[in-house]
C-alpha cells in the first residue's frame, strides 16, 4: 500500500484530502511545511508520494529537502494542492511533477495520485539513451551531464526522455503536452513553453543547445559533434 505525505496550513483541507486517499486505500499522514524541513530523512524516505499545499512552504525548499532525504534513489512525486487562481503561478506548478485543484472531486484526486505514482514506477528495460555528453538512464530516472547528476522535475525529465528519444524530429506544443501529460494539463502551451525553459537551463552547458525553439511550431532535440 502506498504511503502518502500531506503537507499543508489549512486543517479542513488536510483532512478532506486525508479521507478522499484513505477511500482509495491509500495510507497518508499529515504535517506543516515547517515540520516537513525539520523532519528526519530518513522518515521522509518511507513515503511514495507528496501533496503540498500551495502556500504552506515554498516549493523549491521542499524539492531540496526531498532531495536530501532520497539521495541516491529516485523521488516520488511532488503533487501541489491548490485553487485555480493559484494555479495561474507557472513557476510554481513547474517545480511539481503534478497538480491537484482544491476544492476537487476525490475521483481527479485518486486519478492523479494514482497516475504519478504509476508513472513513477514504471520500469522502462532499453539502454541508456547517450545524447553527446548527456546521458538519460531510464530504469532509475536519473540524467547525467558531463557525468554531473541532473536534478529534474518528472515532468522535466519526462520531456527530456521523449524529445531525445526522437531527436531531430520537430514537436508541435499539444504533441509535447499529450505526450508528457498524458492528459490535459493545466496551463496548456504555456507550461510546455516554461518546462522547455526550465528544462534548457539545467542541462545545457558551455553554450551547448539540446533543445532547439521552431518558430511558430514547436520543439526539436538536436545533437551537433
Amino acid at each position: 500500500m502506498s504511503r502518502i505525505l500531506i503537507v499543508g496550513i489549512e486543517h479542513d483541507l488536510m483532512e478532506r484530502l486525508a479521507s478522499d486517499l484513505a477511500d482509495s486505500g491509500y495510507r497518508t499522514d499529515s504535517m506543516t511545511g515547517e515540520e516537513l524541513l525539520s523532519a528526519e530523512n530518513g522518515a521522509l524516505a518511507n513515503y511514495d508520494l507528496f501533496l503540498l499545499e500551495i502556500g504552506a512552504e515554498d516549493v523549491g525548499l521542499v524539492r531540496s529537502k526531498l532531495k536530501q532525504a532520497f539521495e541516491g534513489r529516485r523521488k516520488p512525486p511532488l503533487l501541489l494542492v491548490g485553487t485555480e487562481k493559484q494555479m495561474k503561478d507557472a513557476d510554481a506548478l513547474t517545480e511539481a511533477d503534478d497538480f491537484v485543484l482544491a476544492p476537487g472531486s476525490p475521483f481527479e484526486l485518486s486519478l492523479r495520485v494514482t497516475v504519478a505514482l504509476r508513472r513513477a514506477r514504471r520500469f522502462d528495460p532499453t539502454n541508456t539513451i547517450r545524447r553527446a555528453d548527456l546521458r538519460i538512464h531510464p530504469h532509475t530516472y536519473e540524467v547525467f551531464m558531463n557525468e554531473e547528476r541532473v536534478d529534474l522535475t518528472l515532468k522535466e525529465y519526462e520531456l527530456l526522455k521523449f524529445l531525445a528519444t526522437h531527436a531531430g524530429r520537430v514537436f508541435t506544443r499539444d504533441v509535447l503536452l499529450e505526450q508528457v501529460g498524458g492528459y490535459d494539463y493545466y496551463g496548456g502551451m504555456r507550461t510546455v513553453d516554461v518546462h522547455v525553459r526550465r528544462l534548457g537551463a539545467k542541462i545545457e552547458r558551455e553554450g551547448r543547445t539540446f533543445i532547439e525553439t521552431i518558430r511558430g511550431v514547436g520543439y526539436r532535440f538536436v545533437v551537433r559533434a
